[in-house]
């Protein structure tokens, strides 16, 4: 008996098939214990280094050369916080977020639920800035100087021609985050000194422009030129006034911009600047030339005006330092209510380079409203396009600097809210300023990418496609492989 056990015990201790199978248990143990740790520790190195590819149809977390040049050019630290609960949070975002720690030790972020932290909402909240969840905080201590990034700031919209509505169409945020580090860590911040006394827009009136520039981390003043004082990157706004400046205002505001001081004019149609010579001049000498009366669309043109009102302009975008990258992005929807139109070729000399920004067509025409007229209907004496109803101007004065002025003939622009909404004013006029404190680092020039999902078709094969069908492939040949000999143990 004892040695039929002995023999047995022999007979299983030398199994070939036995011990096979307990040798493939355990290679394939370690083998996923291998996978396990070399997983893991990929995992870090990527979030570390940021070196997952991204294969999305949008490549939404990929880096533009922009941003890796700020971010390689950064002297300042930056934190991020994430408001984000958990559970909730937006993936494509934080991934976005790993890209910048990894690619700039001067960058670090953390989630941080509101739940968990209310004190920090309270921190960062304003008159103007409300910080919820799902936003996030770019904040720099060392210019104690932050940015609140809403939800809303990392989409933009199209306009839907048939149905009226606004549909996403694109994503901002590399564009947004990117934009926010430069503000956070430069070194001052401009103060646009808005002129009084002279019938211009007041507080009240201008309570739109001045939340936007305000929620774009730029400092307003309401001030008479006697009381201003000027520094490196501000901006002198003088809009729509109704009286003429006196001569030694004029003499401030000359002194100002021979340094290379900017302006910001608006001129509407019913600013009688005939009978302003002093700021007619001013206007004349960054090549701004006012024509006198209404600007109006041609019946015949249903695309150039809004909502069958032929005084609601849809005017063209042209390229410039201020719309280009609007352009780029397909931001060009904009609406330019009762404007005064401007000459839209000036001449420029070696001293001024003047450019029109927005342009009506060639059969706009224009409403001469010092005349006892009656009607709106085009005469055969008006005066037809194009106009400009916007311009840009760099004057080279005799220091060397540069003076930069903007024009715009409507100030329902700065006055109504509902364009805001309605259209891509309120980034037209945060460029617009930019241009004038000729802060290039928040111009970032950074690419929307696109919120849908192109079509399939025979040409739209990627490498994350060629991956997707081809990896179970080669997983079902590597199983056919090494089951077929196994069949015959």
């Amino acid at each position: 008996m004892r040695n039929k056990k002995q023999s047995a015990h022999r007979k299983f201790t030398i199994s070939p098939r036995l011990r096979y199978g307990a040798m493939s248990t355990a290679i394939v143990a370690l083998v996923i214990v291998a996978l396990i740790l070399i997983n893991l520790a990929t995992t870090n190195l990527e979030t570390r280094y940021g070196w997952r590819g991204d294969f999305s149809f949008n490549a939404v977390t990929t880096q533009s050369e922009t941003t890796k040049q700020i971010l390689h050019n950064l002297k300042r630290p930056v934190k991020i916080y994430a408001l984000f609960e958990r559970g909730e949070e937006d993936q494509p975002l934080l991934e976005l977020l790993n890209r910048y720690s990894a690619a700039s030790d001067m960058v670090t972020w953390e989630q941080t639920p509101p739940s968990l932290n209310p004190l920090l909402l309270t921190r960062f909240s304003s008159s103007t800035t409300n910080v919820s969840a799902q936003n996030l905080i770019v904040y720099c201590e060392e210019t104690d100087r932050y940015r609140v990034l809403t939800a809303t700031d990392f989409v933009t919209l199209s306009v839907d021609t048939d149905s009226g509505s606004y549909n996403v169409s694109g994503l901002a945020y590399e564009q947004q985050i990117t934009s926010a580090i430069a503000y956070v860590t430069r070194d001052t911040v401009p103060t646009l000194h808005i002129a009084t006394g002279h019938g211009e827009l007041g507080e009240d009136s201008l309570s739109a422009f001045t939340t936007l520039l305000t929620n774009n981390h730029y400092d307003v003043a309401f001030e008479k030129l006697s009381d201003m004082t000027f520094a490196s990157g501000d901006v002198l706004c003088i809009l729509s006034p109704v009286k003429d400046y006196t001569d030694a205002e004029m003499d401030i505001i000359r002194a100002y911009v021979q340094g290379g001081g900017a302006v910001l004019f608006s001129c509407d149609y019913t600013d009688p600047i005939e009978n302003m010579p002093n700021v007619l001049s001013l206007l004349r000498s960054y090549g701004f030339l006012p024509e006198s009366g209404l600007v109006m669309a041609s019946p015949d043109e249903t695309d150039t005006f809004y909502n069958n009102n032929r005084l609601a302009l849809l005017p063209e975008m042209q390229a410039t330092d201020v719309t280009l990258e609007m352009m780029l992005n397909g931001r060009t929807a904009m609406l330019m209510v009762a404007s005064r139109g401007f000459d839209p070729s000036p001449e420029s000399d070696n001293s001024l380079l003047v450019d029109a920004v927005l342009t009506t067509s060639a059969k706009s025409y224009l409403v001469d409203t010092t005349a006892s007229r009656l009607s709106i209907t085009q005469s055969d004496s008006d005066k037809t396009g194009p106009f400009a109803l916007a311009l840009q101007a760099k004057r080279f004065t005799d220091t060397g600097d540069v003076s930069r002025a903007f024009i715009i003939g409507s100030s329902a622009l700065l006055t109504e809210e509902q364009l805001f909404t309605m259209t891509d004013s309120e980034e037209f006029l945060v460029r617009a300023v930019s241009f004038l404190t000729g802060d290039d680092s928040i111009d970032t020039s950074i690419m929307v990418k696109t919120a849908l999902r192109p079509g399939l078709s025979v040409n739209a094969l990627s490498l994350g496609s060629v991956v997707l069908v081809g990896l179970p492939i080669l997983v079902l040949l590597a199983a056919v492989i090494i089951l077929l000999p196994r069949r015959n143990l």
